[in-house]
């Protein structure tokens, strides 16, 4: 029986069922489109350089795997002596959010709370 997400598959998703993965998204954004989603989802400070890499090298073949992807924006990322986390994560965070729409739900439960709260009681 085939995987449902195959170990190094670029895919994200929390659920099979969402339409895109994140092979999707890196594969078809434009550069712009790809940066602003880098930047404004987990304050990237390379985007725009991580998003001109990736254009790039799916010109030649789409960006598929996890490493392929980690690869790619570990090669446009100056090296940091104590760096803490690998330099491909804020990438990775960044597409997962997009990918799951995780700021669009969370937007919507914030709105929703209010009303299933009681006054000075909580949650009802």
């Amino acid at each position: 029986m085939p995987e449902l997400f195959p170990v190094d598959a670029l895919d994200m998703r929390i659920d099979p069922r969402i339409p895109r993965s994140a092979a999707d998204l890196v594969n078809s954004m434009g550069e712009e489109d790809l940066a602003n989603v880098l930047y404004e989802l987990a304050q990237e400070r390379y985007s725009r350089r991580i998003a001109r890499k990736i254009v790039e090298a799916r010109r030649l073949s789409p960006i598929t795997s996890t490493e392929r992807l980690a690869e790619l924006v570990r090669s446009v990322i100056p090296r940091a002596g104590a760096e803490k986390i690998d330099p491909a994560t804020r990438t990775f965070l960044a597409l997962r959010m997009a990918v799951n729409r995780e700021m669009e739900n969370l937007d919507a439960l914030l709105a929703e709370a209010p009303r299933h709260l009681l006054p000075g009681e909580g949650w009802r």
